[in-house]
């Protein structure tokens, strides 16, 4: 059996008209890439006490961002996914890597014995 390749620009077309199964394989695709980039900034920025998982969750909010807001004719799916990604774990590194957002991660629970 062939084996059917689908661009990314055409996924996300057929996402727009309400086919499912093209998002779900949209994620898959770029399911690898956005596991690379949450561990590769992670560990360049280990004092931010977010955990990969934060960061995952925030990678697939911004790849539905993506989705919404393409536009074809100026670039293509896969290098605007790229830089909007990029833009906002940075964005979420800097914001979750102020001084206050530390004291809470340090605080005492009065629940616990």
């Amino acid at each position: 059996m062939e084996e059917v390749t689908v661009s990314h620009d055409e996924l996300v077309f057929l996402i727009r008209q309400r086919q499912p199964e093209a998002l779900t394989l949209l994620e898959t695709l770029m399911q690898t890439k956005m596991i690379h980039y949450v561990r590769r900034l992670r560990a360049a920025h280990r004092k931010c006490l977010l955990d990969e998982h934060d960061l995952l969750s925030l990678a697939y909010q911004t790849l539905y961002l993506a989705i919404d807001s393409y536009q074809p004719d100026k670039v293509h799916f896969d290098a605007y996914f790229h830089v909007l990604l990029e833009r906002e774990l940075m964005h979420a590194l800097r914001k979750f890597n102020q001084p206050h957002h530390h004291l809470l991660d340090y605080a005492v629970s009065l629940d616990e014995p």
